[in-house]
């Protein structure tokens, strides 16, 4: 929700002044279609999206047997001939839908064992005694990393690295939890995180050539995770399911500048959120996952970020809000998940952004405060369809009043009595207004979406 707290003797005066500043302050457009469908889908789940840039080429890995129509086991590329999914041919028989990834001219690929295409045949890459659950190039290196203990023989327990001849462990410190999920390089040193342990270490770690060392505090919190990365401008973001007051560095989203964190925006504070994927993509930062709040927003599902606030892109998808990855495919932004539609249309599992006319809602507009919660009052729920709620805590007689984004006084409310108050509002177009009440000179002001 948007907050803003004043205390004012003329409600009215404050009232106009504050939404001639929200007039200025934001864009608000109808709702309409801005997803499109991209060929005729997948038949489940899109789990993960990989590029493929000397090729050209965007795969898509999940829990999916059809893609575009025919059999794709688990696996599936955008066949830009046929603007349809199509099967990978090499991948069908060997592939449990981990990880992708080109090193030199062979595209290495598998959970365990890793194996190669070399564009002509199939071979073993690589055997270990777990399984891969990623890849990632360090330094010229081949990095894998996952749950096992060995890897063609050597032991390397959960990460390992391959230097174009042979296999290597980092260090022989033995790690403990369950695993490594993500890696990336930045300035120089290899981020790795996952659910490993080590003395000092928790669950995220960083290597400079010579040892491994935590980030910051590590990620606190006995069910707390990070599962994505990505640089945006000069720092280093994670992803993931960790909250700020079991002492991480944000709502599940963080950033990192080499030195110390930083926060974004107030994060994801829906409860029980996460973050799945982060993409950059026309000059902001997108985060996907799980989430129902940015901060005190109602963003479902994916969120951008500038580098100074949070906005939405309008979107809603059905059955739930999941979005589990995305990718950057021929300058267009792609997304999957577990939704079988978004605005009402079908897309089976994948969609593509295209823009243009939506309510672009965002998170600090200049000169206005953002908190994420009033002691004030509240109201529920919003995106609202016919039906307001407030709740108040507030004694005495109440004034409430609704505004529309242009500060047209819509509706007002004198002598409310009652803690608990149902507002009528099935009689308002869609879109974003403003909601203020009043009692014994104190006024708070939330942001509601009518759908």
């Amino acid at each position: 929700m948007f907050i803003y707290l004043v205390s004012n003797k003329d409600a009215n005066m404050s009232n106009r002044f504050l939404f001639n500043c929200l007039f200025l302050c934001w864009s608000t457009i109808v709702y309409s279609q801005n997803w499109q469908t991209v060929g005729k889908g997948f038949n489940y789940s899109v789990a993960k999206f990989i590029t493929e840039p000397t090729e050209n080429k965007l795969y898509a890995l999940g829990g999916f047997t059809f893609a575009g129509g025919i059999p794709a086991h688990y696996a599936a590329y955008y066949n830009d001939a046929k603007l349809d999914w199509d099967s990978v041919p090499f991948l069908q028989q060997y592939f449990s839908g981990q990880c992708i990834l080109k090193y030199g001219n062979k595209l290495i690929f598998g959970s365990g064992p890793l194996l190669c295409w070399d564009g002509n045949t199939v071979d073993t890459f690589a055997r270990m005694n777990g399984s891969i659950s990623g890849l990632a190039l360090y330094n010229g290196s081949l990095v894998a990393f996952g749950g096992f203990d060995t890897i063609e023989g050597v032991a390397a327990q959960w990460i390992a690295k391959w230097d174009g001849n042979k296999w290597s462990a980092f260090d022989t410190i033995p790690w403990t939890g369950v695993g490594m999920v993500s890696a990336i390089e930045y300035k120089g040193e290899l981020y790795i995180a996952g659910g490993m342990f080590r003395t000092g270490i928790r669950k995220l770690a960083k290597w400079n050539g010579v040892q491994w060392s935590q980030v910051g505090n590590g990620i606190q919190g006995g069910f707390s995770s990070v599962g994505a990365f990505a640089i945006y401008g000069n720092d280093l973001y994670i992803g993931g399911a960790f909250k700020a007051n079991q002492g991480n560095p944000g709502n599940a989203i963080a950033r990192w500048d080499g030195t110390q964190w930083k926060n974004v925006g107030l994060g994801m504070t829906s409860l029980n959120a996460l973050i799945y994927d982060l993409e950059v993509y026309n000059g902001c930062l997108y985060a996907c996952g799980q989430f129902y709040t940015v901060g005190s927003l109602p963003i479902k599902g994916i969120a951008k970020w500038d580098g100074t606030e949070w906005c939405g892109l309008g979107q809603e998808t059905d059955p739930n809000y999941v979005i589990n990855c995305m990718a950057v495919y021929n300058n267009e932004l792609y997304i999957g998940g577990g939704f079988e539609t978004i605005d009402g249309d079908t897309v089976n599992y994948v969609a593509k952004w295209i823009g243009g006319s939506y309510t672009d809602i965002c998170g600090a507009p200049s000169g206005i405060s953002l908190l994420p919660e009033s002691p004030y009052f509240s109201l529920s729920p919003n995106p609202a369809s016919n039906t307001l709620t407030i709740q108040t805590s507030a004694t005495g007689p109440l004034m409430l009043s609704i505004y529309a984004i242009d500060g047209r006084l819509i509706k007002q409310l004198n002598n409310l009595q009652q803690p608990n108050t149902d507002i009528d509002i099935s009689d308002l177009q869609s879109g974003i207004y403003f909601i203020a009440v009043s009692a014994k000179g104190q006024q708070a002001v939330k942001r509601f979406i009518k759908r």
